[in-house]
């Protein structure tokens, strides 16, 4: 199992979704709300970007777009059919 750590931001503002960076940021500012693992499904895989930046890719090799679900979980969109909902590992 392929685990990441993610941290959950919020701008502040009512009409902005949290948002979702690779790694363990805890900075201690008022904008955060969480630091957790999460268990990415069979074929995710964190990466590089052409921009070295740090990313999850699916199982085709697609940049993931992680967004919000209404859950308040991680959500992985990347154009496939799934997109999985993230669930939180010890």
């Amino acid at each position: 199992m392929t685990t990441v750590s993610l941290t959950k931001t919020r701008s502040g503002f009512a009409n902005v979704p949290a948002s979702f960076e690779i790694g363990n940021y805890d900075d201690g500012s008022s904008s955060l709300v969480s630091c957790a693992n999460y268990a990415l499904p069979d074929g995710y895989h964190v990466a590089k970007t052409i921009m070295d930046e740090d990313a999850i890719f699916d199982a085709s090799n697609r940049y993931c777009e992680i967004i919000e679900h209404s859950s308040g979980r991680p959500q992985l969109v990347s154009g496939a059919r799934e997109m999985p909902v993230l669930a939180t590992v010890n």
